[in-house]
């Protein structure tokens, strides 16, 4: 949500002036990939499993956020890097979802602490990402959601090997 909020900022900032109109088109290409994306893991994730495409989701953004934070006014390499990183992110949310519905019970009252960490999230980064680009650069936020995305890696891999050692379908 956040970046999604500040994408024509960022393109704007980023781009060259003479390509400074298709900061547009590149908020147009991330929110199609969003789409895309969400459309996409739905099969996906039964083809492949909801680890492994959550696994393959965190690897694509980090390669997303890293090209995005060293392309330098390339706007191929920008409009490429949107893309990747919509179709990375796209599913996150559910398939984080759907993962903790298959490794414990996830009641009404587990699911409403989920929504309640999500919404609050998706009000506080808007404004913090806004804060950066202010106060910051424009780059910061891919900085940010680049270390987020490693603190993510890093929380599903302790959960994921605290999982597979006890094999058991926890109780909420």
């Amino acid at each position: 949500v956040g970046l999604g909020s500040w994408i024509t900022t960022y393109g704007k900032t980023q781009l060259p002036v003479e390509y400074t109109n298709r900061a547009y088109q590149l908020a147009s290409a991330f929110w199609l990939a969003m789409m895309g994306g969400r459309f996409l893991s739905s099969f996906l994730s039964t083809k492949i499993g909801t680890e492994k495409l959550l696994v393959a989701n965190l690897f694509g953004m980090i390669v997303s956020l890293v090209a995005l934070i060293f392309a330098n006014g390339m706007w191929w390499l920008l409009f490429l890097s949107m893309i990747t990183l919509g179709l990375s992110m796209a599913s996150m949310f559910p398939l984080m979802f759907a993962w903790a519905e298959e490794v414990m019970d996830v009641t009404g009252h587990i699911s409403s602490f989920l929504f309640i960490g999500a919404s609050t999230g998706s009000i506080i980064f808007p404004w913090l990402m806004g804060r950066m680009i202010e106060f910051i650069s424009p780059t910061s936020i891919m900085v940010m959601l680049l270390v987020m995305t490693f603190i993510d890696v890093v929380i599903f891999g302790f959960l994921y090997l605290a999982i597979r050692r006890n094999k058991t379908k926890h109780q909420g």
